[in-house]
């Protein structure tokens, strides 16, 4: 236990109390990392010359385009055309036992652009977005909206342009870091500490959306994942102190929840990633990669904070719930039942990985995330025993983006194994009449019910 977790503990709001499950329109990136499986590099449209292009570009190992801008999945156009049609989203979430939408890429710019979130203009602007926040409200739901806390645009926000030089941290170069292994180069990591203005205006801008559009908490993405930077930025005084991010972080966190609380009480505040125990102490809880990852926490059997996961499969959706923690749900939950076209594509589709670039790997991702749906298919309507058919193998060799797949798939022993897992997924899902059948949505949403009458064991 960490010296300040004690000081920062705080009461949580009773509907936050109650709440098990959020749901996430758009697939990738902003919080719980599987979400991001129901990403694709969707190639319809485009020249061959074109995917060669963008292929080669995922290439390099400094790019000026942000990781995922190209993939389809991440944007909220997707979804709906207008704020008005949020409600429809809150639909959607109740599909799957979740009565909260955590809301991401709803800014000018889209969801690439960090810094200055102002709703975008193609879908109404302000005005809609407050109306359609308010017909949620109405129907009695709640949403919470993305906002960045580690990373600016550098030349797309309004934010970046005029602050970013002052308050993003530096290397021992004098150069402001890179993104992402130091790839990135869109986007600065900004300071949280003394000399810079980025705390201040995080929460500044967090107060007037809660006044201009009355949401009802805020993920800040990436925070719960950063600990242990030195600053070299000759202006931020104290950027090579150690320890000094780590609790700079903290008390950014807790001055934002503070400030927001002010203002409207039931307001829940969480972040990216559990990796600090003076975060999670500082705000209200946190969406953590998957529960592989969670499990391995010191505190995880003790539930000291509301973490959020997810993973590719029911019976793993069944443990999250069952061991008390909660689940993030993508749109991916809600697709159709599998057609001729997915069948066939499986039966028929080479995995071997065909590079190792990140756009790459999609080309063995995606049949691999199909098989994945037919898996859910058939455990949902009882087609499958406890330890009778192995799909751990694919969770462990094919991560979600931007990992990279294991070449075992390419070798004669995993092709064997991956035709030997299609065949016994597919022959149990022919013996199903798929117009009759549970939906994996269903299968969920009553987990989801069950853990909330605490009706699941582990």
């Amino acid at each position: 236990m960490s010296y300040r977790v004690l000081e920062l503990k705080h009461s949580i709001p009773e509907w936050w109390k109650k709440t098990r499950t959020l749901y996430c329109p758009v697939s990738g990136g902003a919080g719980a990392a599987l979400m991001s499986f129901g990403l694709d590099f969707d190639t319809s449209g485009r020249s061959k010359e074109e995917i060669s292009e963008i292929i080669e570009s995922s290439k390099k190992l400094h790019y000026k385009k942000p990781m995922g801008a190209d993939l389809k999945g991440m944007r909220i156009t997707e979804q709906i055309k207008s704020f008005i049609e949020l409600p429809k989203m809150l639909s959607r979430a109740r599909a799957v036992n979740s009565n909260l939408i955590y809301l991401a890429d709803y800014w000018e710019g889209g969801y690439f652009n960090k810094g200055d979130y102002i709703p975008r203009a193609d879908f109404g602007g302000p005005r809609a977005f407050r109306d359609g926040i308010k017909a949620i409200h109405d129907l009695g739901g709640k949403i919470i909206i993305y906002l960045e806390a580690f990373i600016v645009s550098r030349e797309t926000s309004k934010i970046g342009r005029e602050k970013g030089p002052k308050w993003a941290m530096m290397n021992k170069d004098g150069k402001y870091f890179g993104y992402f292994h130091n790839m990135d180069h869109t986007y600065y990591q900004m300071w949280p500490g003394k000399s810079s203005g980025w705390s201040k205006y995080l929460a500044d801008l967090a107060e007037q959306m809660i006044i201009e559009y009355d949401v009802d908490g805020f993920h800040l993405d990436s925070y719960g994942m950063q600990r242990g930077w030195r600053d070299h930025h000759p202006d931020h005084i104290d950027g090579l102190e150690p320890g000094e991010f780590d609790v700079r972080a903290v008390d950014m966190v807790q001055d934002f929840r503070e400030r927001v609380r002010a203002i409207k009480p039931e307001v829940i505040v969480i972040i990216e990633g559990s990796e600090t125990e003076d975060l999670l102490a500082a705000c209200d809880g946190a969406q953590e990669w998957s529960l592989a990852t969670l499990s391995d926490k010191p505190w995880f059997r003790e539930h000291n904070y509301k973490i959020f996961t997810s993973e590719f499969g029911l019976p793993s959706m069944q443990n999250i719930l069952a061991t008390g923690y909660n689940v993030s749900i993508g749109s991916w939950w809600l697709q159709p039942m599998p057609g001729q076209q997915m069948i066939s594509r499986l039966k028929e589709v080479d995995i071997s990985p065909r590079g190792n670039s990140w756009i790459e790997q999609f080309y063995t991702r995606s049949p691999i995330r199909d098989l994945w749906w037919c898996y859910n298919v058939i455990w949902a309507n009882n087609l499958v025993q406890p330890d009778e058919l192995d799909m751990e193998w694919l969770r462990k060799i094919a991560p979600p983006f931007p990992f990279p797949c294991d070449p075992y798939l390419a070798s004669d022993e995993g092709k064997a194994k991956w035709k030997s897992t299609v065949k016994e997924v597919l022959y149990r899902l022919e013996q199903l009449d798929l117009d009759k059948s549970l939906t994996p949505a269903e299968c969920l949403s009553k987990l989801i019910q069950k853990a909330q009458n605490n009706l699941l064991a582990i």
